[in-house]
């Protein structure tokens, strides 16, 4: 939703249902002209996103680095069966 005044910033500021992103991205313009508790909410609230976010690319990077591993292992694998097979041909 996009807002139109500052008065609805503050007025969705005030419910306490958690705001979403676009709904932080379009309070932005607005943010010197809220009321001093909106302002301490929407910090609140945007921190929160963050934190969620870092999560999220802790719990991916952690799933990549997982099968970053399991490649490693394979090639390993794979080299040491080619050194075999290189020397039981000599």
């Amino acid at each position: 939703m996009a807002f139109k005044r500052f008065q609805d910033v503050d007025a969705r500021l005030g419910d306490p249902k958690p705001l979403t992103q676009e709904e932080a991205r379009d309070a932005i313009p607005f943010m010197r002209h809220i009321s001093a508790g909106s302002l301490q909410r929407y910090t609140a609230e945007v921190s929160l996103m963050n934190v969620k976010a870092v999560q999220d690319f802790d719990r991916s990077s952690s799933r990549l680095a997982m099968w970053m591993m399991i490649l490693v292992a394979g090639q390993i694998i794979l080299g040491l069966a080619q050194v075999v097979v290189a020397l039981s041909r000599h």
